[in-house]
């Protein structure tokens, strides 16, 4: 699960040491009515969480690559391999 912030917020300085974060709204999801603060958003993709990042990393670095490697986006490709390559 994420940690289930949702609310939209100003941050407004109390004084040079304090700043206060205040909700200003409230979201909504427009199909179930429902709002996820505090409860999180279940991932479609579940890993401990010391994996997470490199588990949502791999699929987004090979759909760069399923992008091409035509023109401007040769440089991108290549540093998506070599990231994958790094991650094992």
């Amino acid at each position: 699960m994420t940690g289930g912030g949702a609310n939209p917020c100003d941050s407004h300085r109390v004084s040079a040491h304090l700043e206060a974060t205040i909700p200003i709204g409230r979201a909504i999801n427009p199909i179930s009515g429902t709002n996820w603060e505090g409860t999180g958003v279940q991932p479609h993709i579940e890993v401990p969480a010391s994996e997470a990042f490199d588990a949502a990393y791999r699929p987004a670095l090979r759909h760069v690559l399923d992008l091409g490697e035509d023109g401007p986006r040769r440089k991108i490709a290549e540093q998506a391999r070599s990231a994958l390559a790094e991650l094992g």
